[in-house]
């Protein structure tokens, strides 16, 4: 048995195991160096090597060594020293690639020119012309390595990097390349999965590197059997008969590997990543062996397939403001995983730890990869038991948000300078009883955030909104005439008792004092206070009154909201427009969906559940429109796949020529934002607005119109041009209906 030296080039952290597959494939010997595998072998393994690795990029023969001293002894090693005839003809084309190691040389693409120049005066010397240079896929492909003071020419068997299939034609946006994609699979545990029939799937696919490479294993598929370019088939020592068996061998294997080849199926959210991934496949001749669909994360569902492993590589968040957003998206991610894979591997490949950690899952183990230049994770996990890992804890939002923490049973709740609950006693009589009246409807509605009181009694001038395991309370600013001790005496006991009514410890509890907002103030941050914080005692041992930015997971209906107690005078959910927004996902399906003023997007997000055609969301905030873009990746729902406009809706309105099918108008009752051209009264600006608005609703469609402004007046001008019906009492839920805070009317276009 003859063997020969050769080099197995491969991607940083995929050397152990290109080394373990080299010895499967028939290597004697290897030795694993940066980069790539040392291996001895027969020129026949070689070639088998270059059909059916999943790991290499190139390989390559060493076939001349020589001490250089600086650039032109590599012209003269070119010209006197290789007798090139032994590998090539002048008629053939060649390409040459050199890399420089701690070497005499700076310059590898002038290293590059004058080898080349030395091989082409070779060739010029013995028979009066020169082989052309195909830097694309040339005839043959030499590989100089110049090392300290030696230099390595080696002949590329493979021409160009086996990483490429011959299968994809274009990827999506950052596609993984196909070693890598397959090094993640064997350190998921794929091939033994596969083996014993479990499924593979992937939710975020996107051209379907790691379902076709999943494939290609699990039906013992060569990689290489796809390629018509290798390195050596015009090689002067090229033995076609050695390569004919082996391409016979590869073909047997793959017509007998699809006959038990397990469920592949893969979802993405981007419609032309389906596209890519639907040509890939056929390219790869796995149709009807692979499925894909377009899904967004929030469809994903428990599958009808044999457990087995689910891998996916989500993006990274390497734009600006995008790793926030996707905080959200991993989170729901990991929901995912523990509410419909149960006693499934999962396994998330990310090039951001911090972004992993929202997936609140503990990895079984964890495998470093670069892809490219990027250092990454595989972190495997194990689903063993759905029922209990789908708890409280499932619920929880990604690190550096706050989350919804459990109610205490028995609370401990210190009384607010040393006031005995005897007093205020009006008040939590009057709570108790909202309580009493509220509690069973909105058990029986399964709402878990309404209003409990809203100055119900004068003296208690407060707004008490229950959020899930938080309380919100706003206090209505006192007018001038009030003692303010007094007031804040009220405040206080008020506070007190709804703790101790509510059983919820005062770190849950949020208040904020409200007013009368004018001119720019109504932009600006507010910021409100956790009501331990209001206790000397506690307050002591706390680095801040309150975080920024502190966001909680909330629960309505079908949809995942997140809001803010600490940081604005609203906290991004308007309880009483609940039924609007079910209104929406009742009417949404396939629908063109317009959200204008569409603040931190609830209702798109509830259109984008019900599976809109389109959701369009227009606001001049980047705040709020930031906002909604996390409240829809905390849905599963991608949000480049749905447009966000950060402009003045009226002069949006102007200019946009779409038509929708569905149109949410929330306007604010008044503003003058400096955004703006003019100021924004909704009483007297209602028939332009609505006009406006109108003009972009499709025939058949319908525009919800809202509005709180106390004592609002439709303008009769508007019941004459549209066909108007008001839906205020079918839009006030329940623990509204006291106050009729907002009144609601549906427009549609009259019927020629």
């Amino acid at each position: 048995m003859t063997t020969t030296d050769f080099f197995a080039t491969c991607p940083k952290s995929l050397e152990s195991l290109l080394a373990e597959e080299l010895k499967q494939l028939g290597a004697v010997t290897t030795k694993e160096t940066r980069a790539g595998v040392h291996f001895e072998a027969e020129l026949t393994t070689a070639y088998r090597v270059c059909l059916w690795s999943r790991l290499a990029n190139q390989i390559l023969m060493p076939i001349f060594t020589r001490p250089i001293t600086d650039v032109e002894s590599l012209y003269l090693i070119a010209l006197h020293h290789v007798d090139w005839s032994e590998h090539m003809t002048v008629q053939n084309t060649f390409a040459i690639d050199v890399d420089l190691v701690n070497a005499p040389l700076t310059n590898p693409l002038f290293a590059m020119q004058r080898f080349k120049d030395g091989l082409a005066d070779y060739w010029r010397k013995h028979t009066g012309a020169r082989p052309s240079v195909n830097t694309e896929k040339p005839d043959f492909r030499f590989h100089v390595l110049v090392k300290k003071d030696t230099l390595t020419l080696s002949l590329n068997l493979s021409g160009e990097s086996l990483h490429r299939r011959g299968i994809r034609t274009e990827g999506g946006f950052a596609p993984l390349k196909e070693n890598l994609a397959a090094a993640l699979l064997i350190r998921a545990g794929w091939p033994a999965i596969a083996k014993e029939g479990g499924s593979l799937f992937d939710p975020l696919c996107g051209s379907g590197t790691l379902l076709i490479e999943g494939a290609l294993m699990a039906a013992d598929i060569a990689p290489g059997l796809y390629r018509n370019y290798f390195g050596f088939l015009k090689w002067q020592e090229f033995k076609p008969a050695v390569w004919k068996n082996l391409l016979e061998e590869a073909k047997t294997r793959r017509e007998k590997g699809l006959l038990s080849l397990p469920k592949i199926i893969g979802y993405d959210a981007e419609r032309s990543s389906i596209r890519i991934a639907e040509e890939n496949i056929s390219r790869a001749g796995l149709n009807g062996f692979i499925h894909v669909e377009r899904r967004e994360l929030a469809q994903v569902q428990t599958l009808s397939a044999p457990p087995g492993l689910v891998i996916t590589n989500p993006p990274y968040g390497e734009r600006l403001g995008e790793k926030e957003i996707l905080l959200f998206t991993y989170q729901h991610l990991g929901s995912i995983f523990k509410k419909d894979f149960s006693q499934w591997r999962c396994s998330v490949f990310t090039g951001n730890p911090d972004l992993a950690k929202a997936l609140r899952l503990g990895p079984e183990n964890i495998y470093h990869f670069f892809n490219g230049a990027i250092p990454c994770q595989l972190l495997n996990f194990v689903i063993r038991n759905k029922a209990s890992l789908c708890s409280a804890e499932s619920h929880k939002a990604p690190e550096n948000y706050s989350s919804l923490s459990t109610l205490a049973s028995s609370p401990s709740i210190p009384l607010l300078n040393g006031e005995a609950l005897t007093e205020g006693l009006d008040f939590a009589n009057r709570l108790r009883k909202n309580l009493a009246k509220l509690e069973p409807t909105a058990q029986k509605e399964n709402v878990t955030c309404y209003r409990l009181y809203d100055a119900d009694l004068p003296d208690y001038a407060v707004a008490i909104d229950r959020y899930g395991n938080f309380v919100h309370i706003q206090e209505y600013a006192p007018p001038k005439s009030i003692d303010p001790e007094k007031a804040a005496k009220r405040l206080r006991l008020a506070i007190q008792h709804t703790a101790d009514i509510l059983q919820i410890p005062l770190s849950q509890l949020f208040l904020k004092t409200r007013q009368k907002q004018k001119g720019k103030n109504q932009y600006e941050k507010k910021i409100g206070v956790r009501a331990d914080t209001l206790i000397p005692a506690q307050a002591k041992t706390l680095a801040s009154p309150s975080r920024h930015d502190d966001f909680q997971t909330i629960h309505e209906g079908p949809a995942k909201l997140l809001a803010n107690f600490t940081d604005y005078l609203d906290t991004g959910l308007f309880l009483d427009s609940r039924l609007v927004r079910k209104y929406i996902f009742d009417h949404a399906k396939n629908k063109n969906f317009l959200n204008l003023f569409c603040y931190t997007g609830s209702a798109t997000v509830y259109a984008a559940l019900a599976k809109a055609a389109s959701t369009t969301s227009v606001d001049m905030s980047a705040t709020y429109l930031a906002w909604a873009k996390r409240n829809l990746a905390l849905n599963g729902l991608a949000p480049t796949k749905h447009n966000f406009i950060q402009a003045d809706c009226l002069q949006w309105l102007e200019k946009n020529t779409q038509k929708f099918d569905l149109i949410l108008l929330d306007p604010p009752t008044f503003s003058n934002s400096k955004r703006m051209e003019d100021t924004l009264d909704i009483q007297r600006d209602q028939v332009k607005l609505i006009d406006l608005a109108m003009k972009h609703l499709s025939k058949d469609g319908a525009l919800v119109f809202v509005t709180n402004k106390n004592n609002f007046k439709l303008d009769q001008i508007l019941c004459e041009k549209y066909h108007i019906e008001n839906i205020t009492k079918k839009t006030q839920p329940f623990d509204f209906k006291r106050y009729e805070i907002h009144q609601a009317f549906l427009l549609q276009h009259h019927k020629k």
